[in-house]
């Protein structure tokens, strides 16, 4: 474990962008201080649980094009930011990262094989596009992407979840909607090449006011 008592700036070694490999240590630092992530910057953990990301400073400072990724073998807690949150944000390694609370994303998300994204009964948001190469579940949240979803692993939806998607839902994996009152909203083209199971009385709504691929 690792007590900061200053302001920590990853990005400010030797004046340029680089990588910040925090291993297993845990970072917490003081309320009076800030933690920055500058643009282009690397931030990564393999902390177990809930120590994973940074806590305890005052103010959290994360650009829109800084990455931050969980990439422990195990299980990850995935500490909620104040918006506007995480920039860039990566899954890897193995087990379930977990959203310890609303997510705020700046930029895209990418879960890798071998991962599971749990949204848990959440309200996210997500500026970027979600790209899934592992596992993605939701239990009865309320997530809005604002770019593409793009699904070539599991995405599982809760049975009361409301996803919004704001462009493109691209499924080439396997795509399974809430069995109950689950709400998909696509403002996009629908493109599905793998395996789409809808809920027995969810809702699937084309929000677009233009003319879009439905395939």
């Amino acid at each position: 474990s690792d007590v900061c008592s200053s302001d920590l700036f990853p990005s400010h070694d030797k004046g340029h962008q680089g990588v910040f490999n925090a291993s297993t240590f845990t970072i917490t630092g003081n309320a009076s201080r800030t933690f920055k992530l500058d643009a282009g910057t690397v931030f990564r953990t393999s902390a177990s649980g809930g120590s994973a990301a940074p806590s305890g400073f005052g103010t959290f400072d994360l650009a829109s094009s800084s990455t931050f990724i969980f990439e422990r073998s195990g299980n990850q807690s995935v500490r909620n930011y104040a918006s506007p949150g995480y920039g860039i944000l990566t899954f890897s390694g193995s087990g379930n990262k977990t959203a310890a609370g609303n997510l705020f994303v700046q930029g895209d998300i990418t879960v890798n094989s071998g991962v599971t994204f749990e949204l848990s009964n959440r309200t996210h948001a997500f500026q970027g596009d979600l790209i899934n190469n592992g596992a993605v579940t939701s239990t009865n949240g309320n997530t809005t992407i604002s770019g593409n979803l793009e699904n070539a692993g599991t995405f599982t939806a809760g049975n009361t979840s409301i996803l919004t998607i704001a462009s493109n839902f691209e499924n080439s994996g396997t795509f399974t909607a809430g069995t109950s009152t689950s709400n998909l909203n696509i403002g996009g083209s629908y493109n599905n090449t793998g395996t789409f199971t809808s809920g027995s009385s969810g809702t699937v709504t084309f929000n677009s006011t233009s003319a879009r691929n439905l395939s």
